[in-house]
């Protein structure tokens, strides 16, 4: 094998590819990812990745475009990229190699053209997006097919303007997020600038935070906006049994300083409370998921987003309400339940979900006396243990949950099993009221 790469023809390549050659093709077909990246949406999404990615882009695609031209000046007669992988793999991969260099070649033209009208709008938000893509999107494919067969100099000069664009476009980025141009309004930058762009998360069983409440504590005190996302949150999750059902949990990540816990019923719930998650960033939030399916309590998301407050009135009284149900995660459907049969019983009764305790405690004391009500009978539902729920129904208050470790059967058994039942809290009700 020889250890020279062989001169092209003239007639094809005028030279053999040089070092600065390759170096600047590299880096300006990293243009496709830089743009759509760049863009006002990927920014958003992204943060700093977006620059990081020019780095990434460009080292990764140098390798990429090196092999490439090495093979190019080594059969500069061949011309066409399939060729080349034909002669190393054979004809069917060699064709199927050549059709997706032209697909991926697709790809990076319509990422530079979506992004480069993003931008565009960015930065002046009269032009029309999809014009502005559709016209970027042919000038694009005009200049790529110009070049395509072309790796001598109009290529090398054509990948400087490509690296030039590149540049200055990480100059209008910095920019825009240090807020150098203030006369230009990208709801997407400014909302960049406050979160970081970031939003790192984790998940596991929730009786697994045993392990990893260094961690967890870690974040609450450096104020972190890391998301935990613990499932299995209850005896719920059936035959693992008690060394694997969390009952202590929740009130011991409750406990933690700076530490938010939501617990959501449904799949409503859950949305708005990870909607909560992503927009803390002075410190860690856990949403505490269940393994069993449960019933979808909402039909409706409002706007102000209910689970902001901690809890809300799920279910109205009818009449003045005798008594108040609170409860989080899968027994939110117990007490719904429960509601229905004491208000055939003439007992008027109020649902109220609690997804966030610490959220609820944390509000100011008209919102939380106006959430908690006046009922005289008040009960909480929860299949843990009662820690932290006297804050709101009181020493006196009657609580439907865990007071030991669980053990192994199945969900629709193990509820009945310890007493965490809709016909639990009737009873509970009837006596009180």
């Amino acid at each position: 094998m020889p250890n020279s790469i062989p001169t092209a023809s003239p007639s094809r390549l005028g030279h053999s590819l040089k070092p600065r050659q390759l170096i600047m093709m590299g880096l300006g077909s990293a243009i496709g990812a830089g743009l759509f990246l760049g863009s006002g949406v990927g920014v958003q999404a992204a943060g700093p990745a977006v620059l990081v990615s020019y780095l990434v882009a460009g080292a990764l695609v140098i390798i990429v475009m090196n092999a490439l031209g090495e093979m190019a000046a080594a059969k500069p007669t061949s011309g066409a990229f399939s060729v080349y992988a034909a002669d190393a793999m054979g004809a069917t991969a060699g064709a199927t190699v050549g059709w997706l260099w032209w697909v991926q070649l697709v790809i990076v033209i319509a990422a530079e053209a979506v992004g480069a009208a993003g931008l565009l709008a960015t930065v002046w938000p009269a032009i029309p997006v999809p014009m502005a893509a559709l016209a970027f999107m042919l000038f694009f494919t005009a200049i790529n097919l110009l070049g395509v067969k072309n790796f001598g100099e109009f290529e090398f000069w054509f990948a400087i303007l490509k690296v030039a664009a590149i540049l200055a476009f990480i100059a209008i980025g910095v920019a825009l997020l240090m807020g150098w141009l203030p006369q230009v309004t990208s709801p997407g930058l400014s909302n960049f600038t406050e979160h970081g762009g970031f939003a790192p998360n984790g998940a596991t069983f929730l009786v697994f935070t045993d392990y990893a409440r260094g961690a967890m504590r870690l974040s609450a005190l450096m104020g972190t906006g890391v998301v935990y996302v613990m499932t299995h949150d209850s005896i719920g999750l059936g035959e693992d049994g008690p060394t694997h059902q969390p009952v202590e949990h929740l009130s011991a990540l409750r406990a933690i300083p700076n530490m938010r816990v939501f617990r959501p019923c449904d799949a409503v719930e859950t949305a708005e409370c990870w909607e909560l998650a992503l927009n803390r960033v002075d410190g860690p939030t856990v949403l505490a998921l269940t393994r069993q399916n449960l019933p979808q309590l909402r039909t409706t998301a409002p706007n102000d987003n209910p689970c902001s407050h901690g809890a809300y009135e799920l279910v109205a009284a009818q009449g003045e309400a005798k008594v108040s149900l609170f409860a989080s995660g899968s027994e939110v459907q117990i007490a719904v339940e429960a509601q229905k049969q004491l208000a055939g019983r003439g007992i008027a009764t109020r649902v109220v979900s609690v997804p966030s305790l610490e959220l609820l405690l944390a509000q100011p004391a008209e919102r939380q006396n106006a959430i908690i009500g006046k009922a005289p009978v008040k009960i909480a539902i929860e299949a843990a243990v009662r820690w932290g729920w006297d804050a709101v129904i009181g020493h006196d208050g009657e609580f439907i949950g865990m007071h030991g470790f669980g053990a192994s059967a199945p969900a629709k058994d193990l509820f009945p099993h310890f007493g965490i039942t809709a016909e639990a809290v009737v009873n509970a009700a009837t006596k009180r009221v």
